[in-house]
């Protein structure tokens, strides 16, 4: 039998580098980031629009999201299309109920519709020739449309019983009205009559407002209906009860409200902003330009480093993004 001639000892610590090297490509790479818990169990989601033109949920996991993976993996996450209703778009995740747009069949006014989440139920079935067990989970989630008006219904937030919602009525308006409904009591009245187009607001949980005034100032409007406009901007959020997350131009920045003091995160810029439900990032869609045509884009940005992880695979057009 002929012998196998002896590596030498350089050229087998190669084979053994390159077979490593080959192994962590293989596999996503982990990173260790700042994800909590309460982070790795949500879903980040948006609104696309499919081949038919019907708009539907899409998402990825926190986890995925915010970098922690090198891979990233974009999950179908809910649609409607019924004999009643079409299309889900700008969705609000709260507690374990979803708030979408959807747009009526018949009168072609837009509502907002929750769904319930409800547990997953166990059906079995036994082929009576076979007599072969099959077994399959469903979900029977409960849809209840809340309100319906006709002119287009984006952006949205729930303080308690109360539904903020954002209208602009054509596809031409200069200005958004920001409404609010309330579920108990079955009212709906005009809180700021007039708002920035396409631009994302906050509502927190003491009833104070952030959102784009027409003239493209941030505005922070206290429960009392007080307004103060702050600087130019694009969009905002409320971070905690004394901090704001201002979106402007060129960058995303933290912003004091007590003492006025701003600490940069990163040069970035978008129009709509959600902040993770651990409140450690932030997702914010923008717009970019590809070969001269517009298309939005998503990025998650690290609230204590600024990373920037960019979420890939985004269709051309998004229709709100939510957390949770």
């Amino acid at each position: 039998m002929k012998k196998i001639p002896d590596i030498p000892k350089k050229t087998a610590i190669l084979i053994l580098l390159i077979c490593i090297i080959i192994a962590l490509m293989s596999k996503p790479v982990y990173q260790k980031l700042n994800v909590s818990e309460e982070d790795n169990r949500s879903t980040l989601c948006w609104s696309i629009s499919d081949c038919n033109g019907i708009k539907t949920i899409q998402g990825i996991q926190s986890f995925y999201a915010t970098g922690k993976y090198s891979t990233q993996s974009i999950l179908s996450v809910d649609s409607l299309n019924n004999s009643d209703h079409f299309g889900l778009s700008y969705p609000f995740i709260k507690d374990n109920i979803t708030y979408y747009t959807t747009t009526n069949r018949k009168t072609a006014e837009e509502g907002i519709v929750a769904k319930v989440e409800n547990d997953y139920e166990r059906f079995v079935s036994n082929d009576p020739q076979t007599d072969i067990e099959y077994q399959y989970n469903i979900k029977n989630n409960q849809w209840n449309i809340l309100l319906s008006k006709y002119g287009y219904i984006t952006y949205k937030n729930i303080v308690d019983d109360n539904i903020y919602y954002m209208i602009n009525y054509g596809k031409s308006a200069n200005y958004s009205e920001i409404w609010c409904y309330n579920m108990e009591q079955k009212t709906d009245k005009l809180v700021i009559p007039k708002a920035a187009v396409g631009r994302s607001f906050d509502v927190d949980e003491a009833g104070n407002i952030l959102y784009i005034n027409i003239d493209s100032m941030i505005t922070l409007r206290d429960s009392n209906g007080n307004e103060k406009a702050l600087e130019k901007g694009m969009t905002a959020c409320f971070y905690d009860d004394s901090n704001i997350i201002k979106v402007t131009m060129s960058e995303v920045s933290i912003f004091d409200l007590t003492n006025q003091k701003e600490r940069k995160l990163c040069s970035a810029t978008g129009y709509a902003i959600v902040l993770s439900p651990s409140k450690n990032y932030i997702a914010l869609c923008g717009n970019d330009y590809y070969k001269n045509s517009l298309y939005d884009c998503l990025t998650v940005i690290d609230l204590a480093t600024g990373r920037i992880n960019e979420i890939e695979q985004i269709p051309n057009n998004i229709y709100g993004i939510s957390w949770g």
